[in-house]
């Protein structure tokens, strides 16, 4: 019970973080971003996940461990690892599982999230996937790619798709 009670607290005062950040157009100011342990941010964004999904598919999970910190504002990049990682188990549905890898070389880390679903087409990825209230999936918002690029942008890093229809 305690984890979860933990768990749900730290959640709340980073959405709060966050919503204050969003008053203040959103933007990632550099003085924000500091030394941050990867790994443990995408262990925290999986742990959010997998407390909002009755029915959770596995995570596999492979990465680096030898990475080092790297600069960046963690309550963000939590909230694009939770998008991303939730458009992954809402794209691969029924239970398959969604693979996550971390990679990098010291200078740069780079974050793969893969689903197993029907892909998109080139056009919606190309003219649609990061337009704000527009999506593809039943009951979508819209929200969650586009917020993802846009933290992405503003901290200084690059958010890519690679989507073949059929493919996933």
């Amino acid at each position: 019970q305690a984890p979860l009670t933990d768990l749900i607290v730290h959640e709340v005062d980073r959405i709060a973080r966050l919503l204050d950040q969003m008053q203040n157009l959103g933007r990632v100011m550099p003085g924000q971003m500091q030394a941050e342990n990867i790994h443990e941010l995408i262990e925290r964004a999986i742990r959010s996940v997998r407390a909002a999904n009755k029915a959770m598919p596995a995570i596999d999970i492979n990465y680096d461990p030898s990475l080092p910190d790297v600069q960046i504002e963690a309550d963000a990049m939590v909230q694009v690892l939770i998008n991303l990682i939730q458009n992954g188990i809402d794209a691969s549905g029924d239970g398959t599982p969604v693979f996550v890898s971390l990679t990098g070389d010291g200078m740069h880390a780079s974050i793969e999230i893969v689903d197993s679903g029907c892909g998109m087409s080139p056009d919606f990825v190309r003219n649609k996937l990061f337009k704000p209230f527009v999506s593809s999936k039943q009951g979508g918002f819209g929200i969650g790619a586009f917020e993802a690029r846009e933290l992405v942008q503003q901290m200084r890093g690059r958010l890519e798709v690679e989507s073949r229809e059929g493919l996933g």
